[in-house]
């Protein structure tokens, strides 16, 4: 975590939110990217394994 500007003026104190703020913003906007390519790649498998098994009952 960072140091909330201790002995410094109030617009440091603002910065340094803004700063930690956005760090975050970017973490969690990587995690999203993240999780939305994995859910891309289930719905591909399912998709994939659901015409396999559409084959397999029909023959």
């Amino acid at each position: 975590m960072a140091d909330w500007g201790r002995g410094q003026g109030p617009n440091a104190v603002d910065d340094m939110l803004d700063m930690e703020n956005k760090r975050m913003a970017d973490n969690l906007a990587t995690k999203v990217t993240r999780l939305k390519s994995l859910a891309l790649d289930i719905d591909k498998d399912a998709e994939d394994q659901n015409r396999y098994l559409d084959g397999t009952v029909r023959n």
